[in-house]
């Protein structure tokens, strides 16, 4: 059960800040383009993660327990 644990917060911290620092770093936009990701792009994509890892945690649950 602790490996199991381990492994869904390993998986949580990879999805959760790499993407997120990497839509902050640019996103591998051009060089010209010199504009930071919106605050409104951010929000709702970290929305969306967060949405995304509670609908798998729950549905890990549901199916194993």
């Amino acid at each position: 059960m602790k490996l199991k644990w381990s492994a869904i917060t390993a998986i949580f911290v990879t999805m959760l800040f790499i993407p997120i620092q990497v839509l902050a770093a640019g996103g591998g936009a051009a060089e010209g383009a010199h504009e930071e990701p919106s605050g409104l792009l951010m929000t709702s994509l970290i929305i969306l993660s967060f949405a995304t890892l509670i609908f798998l945690v729950f549905l890990e649950l549901r199916d194993n327990g």
